[in-house]
C-alpha cells in the first residue's frame, strides 16, 4: 500500500516505499478484504468497485500521497468511511495549486494524471511519474532530483515500476 505510513527516507535521503499491497493482493484475493483502518483514503476507484486492477492502482495512491505532501492537507480522508469512498468516486478534487499557489500548474498536471479516474489515463510506471516531476524541478530550478539522491527503491517489485 502506498500511504504516508509506508514512505520512508533513509539516512542517505533515499526515498523508499514499503508494503506494496495492492499489487500483491491482485493475485491473492480481494483488496477490500485487506484494507486497514486509515488506508481507505489511498485506494484507487477500480479497487473500491471490485474491478480488475493492476500496478496503476499504486500510481493513484502515489498521486494522493504527493498531493498531500504538496498541500499539507488530506485529500479524500473523512472519519466516515462511506464519505471517504464517495470523495474518491466523485472524480473531483481541488488542484494542488489552489491550496499552494507556489506550485504552479505543472504540478497540477502531474497530480491530475496520477489521479486519473481511469487506470489507462495514469502514468504507467513510477519511473514515468518521477521523470515528469524531475522535469518540473529542472525547469523551475535547473537542478536534477538526482542531486538530492531521491531514488525510488521498490523492494522486490522493480519490474512493476520500470
Amino acid at each position: 500500500d502506498i500511504t504516508p505510513h509506508n514512505v520512508f527516507i533513509n539516512e542517505n535521503m533515499k526515498v523508499m516505499v514499503g508494503d506494496l499491497g495492492a499489487t500483491h493482493i491482485a493475485s491473492h484475493g480481494t483488496m477490500m478484504d485487506h484494507i486497514a483502518i486509515g488506508k481507505l483514503a489511498y485506494i484507487a476507484p477500480e479497487v473500491l468497485t471490485g474491478e480488475d486492477f493492476n500496478h496503476t492502482a499504486d500510481i493513484f495512491s502515489l498521486g494522493i500521497v504527493f498531493w498531500e505532501m504538496l498541500t499539507l492537507e488530506r485529500l479524500f480522508y473523512h472519519p466516515n468511511e462511506q464519505e471517504t469512498i464517495s470523495r474518491i468516486m466523485h472524480k473531483n478534487y481541488p488542484l494542488p495549486s489552489s491550496k499552494n499557489s507556489a506550485l504552479g500548474k505543472d504540478f497540477d498536471k502531474v497530480i491530475g494524471r496520477a489521479l486519473s479516474f481511469k487506470a489507462s489515463g495514469r502514468y504507467q510506471s513510477a519511473k514515468e511519474m518521477y521523470q515528469a516531476v524531475e522535469n518540473i524541478v529542472k525547469k523551475k530550478s535547473g537542478l536534477s532530483l538526482d542531486l538530492f539522491r531521491m531514488e525510488m527503491q521498490i523492494d522486490g517489485l522493480e519490474d512493476t515500476f520500470s
